[in-house]
């Protein structure tokens, strides 16, 4: 967005149609000629105001703007309405237009490009998730005295902020309120937003410079999670502490004893200092990790400065978590044992420190990859070794859990609720399809290696499961005849 003039001359001439508009508010209303006197001279400053906006403001957003002005949601229902009402009704339009133009005006405030007088350092394009949410949260900071909810896919695009879709605007402000920073209110295509009392005092925290003094390197590894993945944090740290005999001292995970914050310290400004000053930063990657403001605000911060960051997916939905520059980093999955040993032999070139054999920490490995998969692998074809009673037992309550159907196909058709029924129907067919597989005519541990690649590789995609099965039997078998 463009302003082809100073905005003090832009505020100064946008004031003036408020105060024609109030004084237009003012006025008594006697008889029909004078109704249709406002009337017209209501629709004249309205029109001017919008005009103007149009011939000071670059396209892409001066018409979005103007219609803010111009438009009014109104309503004929086709009855005769007495003169009191209507006049009534006139000034009340009035009054909202005023409160449009306001708003317009603190809209504009918040534009980067003309009132902060500052810029991104880098593209508007290439913005991480987390940047978009710290954005984000920074210009609703800086409207928290003005008690309103504002349009957050507005704030984006009046900052010329690029959005992968109309979505994401809504994903962000999700990111922010499920962890209690701002309040929304939902619209057709987005959510209108103001920060809370617990945003502002993250954002004050957070905002704050840290300087070079304050930066020592004191932490080998510091691990980047949700407190919902304790348990995987956990076989993460026993790990690296078999692999290369590291003291506590060296790893930071906040939620798992022995590796928490010290007593009394400051949470926000040591954690601040330990994410930047670690030689390490590993970010366990899942749902839950990816949604929480606190794991965003470190990836964020390790990627924007250039420091060594390690994305470890641990979770079923794989390299589908990771959107925006993270997706661009080599990651490593927690469900494959080879990539846990790539994972131990990069920190040892990382950390520059001698490791243990493999034969030390293998058992570790297998625990962890054996703890990410679980929730992967149907019960029957589950790695660990169970009895039929508890298979079929497990098999069966696992065919009336839509826990991973439903969000999936809400997310695949938002907005075509037959298409997502039929989703729906489609993938519960898919996936009790996969839950029943038999080896059929091919060796059993060659099935079970071609069912866990089929899932592995659509973790939330059962019919692309099924497909990608089928073709490999397939393949296969023909490889075997030629």
């Amino acid at each position: 967005m463009k302003l082809n003039l100073q905005y003090s001359e832009f505020e100064k001439k946008i004031t003036s149609f408020i105060k024609d508009l109030e004084e237009l508010s003012k006025q008594k209303i006697s008889n029909e000629t004078e109704y249709d006197e406002l009337e017209s001279s209501f629709t004249k400053v309205k029109d001017n105001c919008a005009s103007y906006i149009e011939s000071v403001i670059s396209k892409d957003i001066g018409l979005e703007l103007s219609n803010l002005i111009r438009y009014e949601n109104r309503f004929n229902l086709g009855m005769k309405i007495p003169l009191t009402q209507k006049a009534k009704n006139l000034i009340s339009r009035i009054k909202n237009r005023i409160r449009s133009v306001e708003y317009l005006i603190q809209i504009i405030k918040i534009s980067d490009p003309l009132y902060l007088g500052k810029s991104f350092e880098k593209e508007r394009s290439n913005l991480t998730t987390n940047e978009k949410a710290t954005f984000l949260l920074s210009k609703l900071y800086s409207l928290r005295k003005t008690n309103q909810l504002w349009d957050t896919k507005m704030i984006f695009e009046f900052n010329q902020v690029e959005l992968d879709n109309y979505d994401e605007a809504r994903g962000v402000t999700k990111i922010l309120e499920n962890n209690g920073y701002v309040e929304t209110i939902g619209t057709k295509d987005g959510l209108s937003a103001k920060i809370t009392s617990e945003g502002k005092l993250f954002w004050e925290e957070n905002s704050k410079p840290i300087s070079k003094k304050e930066i020592e390197t004191n932490m080998d590894i510091f691990i980047s999670h949700s407190s919902q993945d304790a348990d995987t944090a956990k076989l993460l740290i026993d790990l690296l502490k078999t692999s290369f005999n590291l003291s506590s001292s060296k790893i930071r995970c906040t939620s798992v004893n022995g590796y928490r914050l010290p007593v009394g310290a400051s949470t926000n400004d040591l954690l601040k200092k330990e994410v930047h000053e670690s030689k390490v930063l590993i970010g366990l990657i899942s749902p839950a990790s990816i949604n929480s403001a606190y794991v965003l605000f470190e990836l964020g911060a390790r990627w924007g400065a250039s420091l060594p960051l390690i994305p470890l997916i641990t979770s079923e939905l794989g390299s589908e978590l990771l959107k925006g520059p993270l997706s661009g980093i080599n990651a490593l999955n927690c469900c494959e044992s080879a990539q846990l040993q790539q994972l131990v032999s990069d920190l040892k070139t990382q950390l520059k420190i001698s490791g243990e054999s493999p034969e030390v920490y293998q058992e570790k490995i297998d625990l962890l990859v054996n703890h990410s998969l679980k929730e992967i692998l149907p019960p029957n074809k589950n790695i660990e070794t169970s009895n039929k009673s508890t298979n079929k037992k497990s098999n069966n309550s696992s065919q009336n859990n839509d826990d991973k159907i439903k969000p999936y196909c809400e997310k695949q058709w938002p907005d075509d609720y037959s298409m997502r029924v039929h989703c729906i129907k489609e993938q519960r067919e898919a996936k009790q399809d996969i839950e029943n597989s038999k080896p059929l005519d091919i060796p059993e541990d060659i099935f079970n290696r071609i069912l866990e690649k089929a899932i592995s590789e659509w973790p939330t995609d059962y019919t692309m499961q099924v497909h990608s099965r089928n073709e490999q039997i397939d393949a296969y078998l023909e490889l075997n005849d030629l």
